[in-house]
């Protein structure tokens, strides 16, 4: 069970990434996400379809993840197993079924939302999802009652996922919107906002909050390969 995540599974997803100027963009890599206890049958196809391994890395982390690359191409697959843990830790072991062959719209949201220094690509990513997609809980929607759910138990999640969320307004300037376009967006921004702030929050949550910024909220891992895992997917 592999779902493709990332940039490549929101240009699967929202027709906009492609149609919209401003949100095409280049994708250096794929990312999937499987099921741990799949490891060795993950890595075994990766195999048989040519791609090479980083053995290095995937000797030591390779319980969480697995890379491998096209030599062909030059092409990196990423596969994150059972979490997407990139700045903060999102379990997606019960949501793989959901909406194959990528994550549902509210999963990939999340898993981009999480980056706490987010980059353009991110941004253009974010926007084709709130572009294409409203709200709701229906197959082809956002689940927004879900994503704030699964803050409310994170502070360090909310915090940065709030912020983000925040930040995409000022970039609509910079993203070749028309001003319907625009407008869907922020119309979508503003209700998940509200979501997120309505969700009752956890005595976890709570007690984390106290502190605020004063200590680490987040990670910031890097990648091996590229630098930076921030611009990836």
């Amino acid at each position: 069970m592999l779902r493709v995540l990332g940039g490549v599974g929101v240009f699967m997803h929202s027709p906009s990434a492609a149609s919209v100027a401003g949100l095409r963009r280049q994708y250096g890599d794929v990312d999937f996400c499987g099921l741990g206890r799949q490891a060795p049958d993950i890595a075994r196809l990766a195999l048989s379809l040519g791609y090479e391994p980083n053995r290095r890395f995937n000797a030591l982390h390779g319980r969480q993840r697995l890379m491998f690359v096209d030599p062909r191409t030059g092409c990196h697959v990423d596969i994150f197993l059972d979490r997407c843990h990139m700045c903060h830790d999102i379990d997606l072991r019960k949501r793989l079924h959901l909406d194959p062959p990528t994550l549902t719209p509210a999963d990939l949201m999340l898993t981009k939302l999480q980056i706490v220094q987010l980059n353009k690509k991110d941004i253009q990513d974010v926007a084709a999802l709130l572009l294409d997609h409203a709200l709701g809980p229906g197959p082809d929607e956002i689940d927004g009652s879900y994503l704030a759910g699964v803050c409310s138990v994170d502070w360090g999640l909310h915090h940065t996922v709030s912020k983000n969320v925040q930040a995409i307004i000022g970039w609509l300037g910079d993203l070749g919107l028309d001003c319907l376009q625009a407008s869907t967006v922020e119309e979508r921004v503003a209700a998940l906002l509200k979501l997120l702030a309505d969700t009752p929050k956890t005595l976890k949550w709570k007690a984390r909050a106290t502190i605020g910024e004063r200590l680490p909220w987040y990670e910031l891992p890097e990648d091996p390969t590229r630098g930076d895992r921030r611009e990836q997917g």
